[in-house]
């Protein structure tokens, strides 16, 4: 066991098996990957890790597997799902490349294979790691902590925790949108510690107090400020077009599924891999980063408005409360007087918004 510090939830114990895992190059290297890709070009606090946000969901996980296992003894949680409910929070984003999801959805997305989503590099490398670290999984371990990276609703609450398929309120959530604002400096803060001590399973589904109905809500709120303000800024955007440019003036466009296919070689996709691609073009476009000579970009909720010759990117940016156009709560289950029950929002919410996601165009030229 070891302790280390959280600047979200104090000293937080590490197990034996988890440090395993830790204390490898293939994990340690997300040390050098930001939690928010491009976001410090523009934020400059911006600058934590997925390395940190790993730890942390894994805590949570943790805890929150242990409180309902507390709560109801019934359920029979064993040391065994614990552990792989850990690990699963552990490694869910193990797999996560340069500048984090501007890898998958951009400079991999013309890449026909199974490895271009980086939850099936997470698991990919982690049985790379059982063998050659000889962490001792079985291969009942990793099957089980497949379904909690990749959870299906019909497998039940233990596989909601880390990435709740259904409902989207899971340890993920809570400790990146948190971990973001801390970082950011924004005066948000999600408090999960009540509703934590009052979730109830029933039916094998994580159910809510109807009386924490506004307060869960209030996580999905969040996430949509996050995407409004922070993660859909349209400088982001063009920063990130300008280093698509610079990947694909590298050798590594032409080795994309050698790269995410080979362990020794992925490791080394880090943020730093910028600095190492070494041609004329890639440096003139890291040069223009640096001095603000940015790509422009024009936002429109109609691409016709747009000359197609003027702009050489189109995106489809997406913002939403995490359930698309529909309403979170609408996949969520309360309970009232210990009986699961179904809401009807418009009864129980006095302000609901008449659309829950906004599309529009952004050119980047």
């Amino acid at each position: 066991m070891k302790l280390i510090y959280d600047p979200l939830y104090g000293y937080i114990e590490l197990e034996k098996y988890l440090l395993d895992i830790i204390d490898t190059p293939e994990f340690q290297r997300l040390r050098d990957i930001k939690q928010l890709g491009c976001a410090s070009y523009v934020f400059p606090s911006a600058t934590h890790t997925r390395f940190e946000h790993s730890l942390g969901v894994s805590y949570l996980c943790g805890t929150f597997i242990k409180t309902i296992k507390e709560n109801q003894p019934e359920l029979n949680i064993t040391e065994d799902d614990i552990r792989r409910i850990k690990i699963g929070g552990l490694i869910h984003d193990l797999g996560h490349s340069c500048y984090s999801h501007f890898f998958d959805h951009y400079f991999l997305s013309d890449l026909d294979h199974d490895l271009k989503d980086h939850e099936n590099r997470s698991i990919f490398l982690l049985k790379y790691m059982n063998t050659k670290y000889e962490l001792g999984l079985s291969a009942d371990d990793l099957v089980e902590i497949e379904k909690i990276i990749f959870p299906k609703i019909s497998y039940g609450f233990k596989y909601s925790i880390v990435c709740n398929e259904n409902s989207g309120y899971d340890c993920d959530k809570l400790d990146y949108i948190n971990r973001d604002c801390h970082h950011l400096g924004l005066p948000y803060k999600y408090d999960y510690t009540r509703i934590l001590k009052q979730i109830r399973i029933i039916d094998n589904e994580i159910c809510f107090p109807i009386k924490q109905m506004s307060n869960v809500y209030e996580l999905f709120e969040l996430r949509y400020k996050l995407h409004q303000q922070i993660y859909q800024h349209p400088v982001i955007s063009s920063i990130e077009m300008m280093i698509l440019d610079i990947f694909k003036s590298s050798e590594l466009n032409k080795k994309k599924a050698e790269y995410v296919t080979d362990p020794e070689k992925f490791i080394m996709l880090t943020d730093d891999y910028i600095n190492r691609i070494d041609n004329d073009e890639a440096k003139e476009i890291l040069n223009n980063i640096r001095m603000r000579k940015l790509y422009k970009n024009l936002d429109s909720v109609d691409e016709d408005e747009i000359e197609k010759e003027k702009y050489k990117y189109k995106l489809k940016i997406k913002i939403n409360f995490g359930k698309g156009a529909k309403n979170p709560l609408e996949y969520i289950y309360f309970y009232d007087k210990g009986e699961k029950v179904k809401i009807d929002i418009k009864e129980k919410m006095m302000l609901v918004p008449t659309h829950y996601e906004l599309i529009k165009y952004r050119f980047i030229y």
